[in-house]
């Protein structure tokens, strides 16, 4: 039966055979190559392990940590690290296996930021290659908070177990580590999302049983520059919010043992260049402080080398040495005996050195540890007690007064109020395309309008309301705003405050301004590929006015007369105001439609997504909202949905909507406008229309509920409809049903 059986299926048992033998050589070919491949890897990556561990410039050796059961064939990604020339005596900086920087490594100095919009990253990058020029012997290193493991990097001291100290010169391996942080102010004081894992470290830090007292004295060296805007609060306040991270970091970092190489300097945004020439100012005292500290430890070189050279060195000698050392270092550091040496009658004391021995003879003599933490006395925090058991002086200093200075000078100039716009906000704003009026007022040519005037689509208030998109102008009065919202457009290049503190132009100059800089735009659009001249002509008639483009219109102390302008020159007006200023809006003139964005359901998401200016924010939005229902007037409730942000809570948003009975509901997705420093949107923040549409219809579910509520004796809520869409710009609208035609 067997062999009948091999006899009738022969044919097929020598191709299974062949195919075997075939698949196997395959694979031993296969596994051959990759085994050659691995070991190739493996050579390669010893070879490069071995080149930047023997590498070593200006006496500091470049070691890169890396597991031994890392899989070779997928080495993890070494960063590289640009080592110049032995002779430029530079050094390398060391990192650990996850990529981040070893703050506390002698003879470095590394550059900290906490940035949400940019500046102090900027100032970071600025500060990184400043640092190169000026200290070519020390490690330079610069990155976020975010970055930094810093219950890793604050306590455990690279220099307790690498040998690489040994390659150091004196002067280096004594050159304690400097620390510069960068700490801008966020919403209500806090500190920046970014800043927010050194914020916890230090707390932790500070509080903790089992970390040794002062880890840091004598180990590291911090500069710290804060950055706000005094927009935000009273700056001449006994506790103020602008600057409180960079003041808490310098405490606890103080608690710690930490010693500050220069006073803490506050930069404030909302006046000029100020947190620019702040920064410059710091800048400049920590450079000073650190090449005071270079200097110091070169002259405690030459004078130590002079002293073994010249064993019986006459008293003349001593005296000069000494008046030398006065001479570079202010006072003799021996005077007030605060190290617990002994002081000698002839004002010359015994100074231990680093491995606890002492001189006999010398005046005046440190060690060069001693010497780079000596501090120039009008910029100490600390006192410099390193006795056993010494506790660091906390002392709370900050140059505020400055900043209220600056405050102070830009709120008058020969008793007139100052112009809102800087000329680098000017320069930004008109980079965007605004064309600025006057000090406070712009105008810019809306999408919308070029493209009407090519006999395509209009706008959504040309869908809703029927306007006519390219006869309507875009304009503000106030570039100023009272929020920094996530989503806004303009990327934060316009002016902030709580209240008009700016000269002011006359409402019929702006409106007269307005209208001749937008008909010259219209003038220039007719160069444009496609424009009907049909449309072209009519648009040299200004029929709409949208006081939306930026900042918050109803600040502008004249509003009431602006509008009164444009109404008499037959133009509709669209007013949007953020609901930050209740009684400006109880006072306002009817106007054809009156806007208020409501950005957020609940207190805390609005106070996330529009980082008011104002620390009562919700209640001034509550308060706006209300007083719409008295305006007998067109009042629209506005809604930005930013996906993931302020999607849900559809029920906090229709009773916000509830309190002002409005005639319309707009509900729109967030336009993404690109990359901007000042948020973290993208693309997945943009909610679908048809998402759009499903909130809309939960919010009009949810309003009906509330109606359902409501006693009799109450003003009934308006039964809200879905009355139109506007895909292109994913918006839906919320009208009454007895307003809503069927056709």
């Amino acid at each position: 039966m067997y062999s009948s059986t091999m006899d009738r299926s022969g044919s097929t048992w020598t191709t299974v055979a062949l195919c075997a033998a075939t698949a196997a050589a395959v694979w031993l070919c296969t596994k051959h190559h990759l085994e050659q491949e691995e070991e190739k890897a493996k050579k390669e990556t010893n070879q490069k392990n071995k080149s930047l561990s023997n590498a070593s410039v200006g006496g500091t050796t470049t070691t890169t940590k890396q597991t031994l059961d890392t899989d070779v064939s997928h080495p993890p990604p070494v960063t590289q690290v640009n080592i110049q020339d032995a002779s430029d005596n530079a050094a390398a900086v060391a990192e650990d296996k996850d990529g981040l920087f070893r703050i506390l490594r002698r003879n470095s100095v590394t550059i900290v930021h906490g940035s949400v919009t940019g500046t102090c990253l900027k100032m970071a990058k600025n500060l990184q290659q400043w640092s190169r020029e000026q200290f070519p012997n020390r490690s330079i290193q610069m990155g976020s908070t975010q970055e930094f493991d810093w219950w890793d990097e604050l306590l455990n001291d690279e220099n307790d177990n690498d040998d690489d100290d040994t390659n150091l010169t004196k002067a280096q391996a004594a050159t304690v580590p400097v620390l510069l942080l960068l700490l801008p102010t966020y919403t209500d004081g806090t500190w920046t999302p970014p800043a927010m894992s050194l914020q916890d470290a230090l707390n932790e830090l500070e509080t903790d049983w089992r970390i040794a007292k002062f880890p840091l004295k004598g180990k590291l060296q911090v500069g710290i520059l804060g950055v706000g805007s005094s927009a935000y609060d009273d700056i001449t306040s006994a506790n103020p919010t602008m600057g409180r991270p960079a003041r808490q970091a310098v405490r606890q970092l103080q608690k710690l043992g930490a010693k500050c190489i220069v006073r803490l300097q506050v930069g404030d945004s909302a006046v000029g260049n100020h947190d620019w020439e702040t920064y410059m100012d710091w800048r400049d005292r920590v450079g000073n402080q650190m090449g005071k500290k270079v200097k110091s430890q070169k002259q405690v070189q030459i004078e130590k080398s002079v002293s073994l050279a010249q064993a019986t060195t006459s008293t003349e000698m001593t005296a000069t040495t000494k008046s030398t050392t006065k001479s570079t270092e202010g006072d003799c550091a021996c005077q007030s005996n605060t190290d617990g040496d002994q002081q000698h009658e002839s004002g010359c004391c015994q100074t231990k050195d680093a491995d606890g021995g002492e001189h006999e003879a010398g005046c005046c003599q440190s060690t060069p540890e001693e010497e780079a933490n000596t501090l120039n006395e009008n910029l100490i925090y600390e006192s410099d007690d390193e006795s056993e058991g010494g506790e660091p002086e906390v002392i709370d200093l900050e140059d505020m007064g400055d900043a209220i200075l600056a405050s102070q000078k830009a709120s008058a100039a020969n008793g007139e109020p100052r112009e809102m716009v800087t000329p680098s906000q000017a320069a930004a704003l008109k980079k965007e395309g605004y064309k600025l009026i006057g000090t406070h007022s712009a105008v810019k040519l809306c999408r919308w309008t070029k493209h009407q005037l090519r006999g395509r689509g209009g706008c959504y208030k040309h869908t809703f309301y029927g306007i006519t998109s390219y006869q309507c102008m875009e304009a503000t009065p106030s570039l100023a705003c009272a929020n920094k919202c996530v989503f806004c457009w303009r990327h934060h290049k316009n002016p902030v405050g709580k209240e008009w503190k700016w000269k002011t132009d006359d409402p019929n100059f702006i409106v007269e301004q307005a209208v001749n800089t937008h008909v010259q735009m219209i003038k220039e659009a007719r160069g444009i590929p496609g424009v009907r001249m049909d449309r072209w002509k009519e648009a040299h008639t200004v029929r709409h006015c949208a006081l939306s483009l930026v900042g918050e219109p109803i600040m502008y102390p004249r509003i009431d007369e602006l509008l009164a302008d444009l109404h008499r020159r037959k133009i509709s007006s669209f007013l949007v105001t953020n609901g930050q200023h209740p009684p400006a809006i109880e006072s306002l003139r009817p106007i054809t439609q009156l806007y208020v964005s409501v950005d957020a359901p609940t207190k805390e998401s609005l106070i996330e997504i529009d980082r008011p200016l104002f620390q009562d924010a919700w209640e001034r939005l509550r308060q706006s909202l209300t007083s719409l229902k008295a305006k007998g007037q067109r009042t629209v409730a506005r809604l930005t949905v930013v996906k993931g942000w302020n999607s849900d809570e559809i029920t906090g948003y229709a009773e916000l909507i509830a309190l002002g009975h409005v005639s319309l509901v707009e509900v729109k997705g967030v336009t993404f406008c690109g990359k901007s420093d000042a948020s973290n949107l993208n693309m997945s923040n943009t909610p679908y229309h048809h998402e759009v549409v499903a909130l809309t219809t939960q919010l009009k579910i949810e309003l009906d509920k509330l109606r359902e509520k409501q006693s009799s004796d109450e003003e009934p809520i308006p039964e809200y409809g879905l009355a139109c869409e506007h895909k292109h710009s994913v918006s839906v609208l919320l009208a009454p049903v007895d307003q809503i035609s069927e056709e």
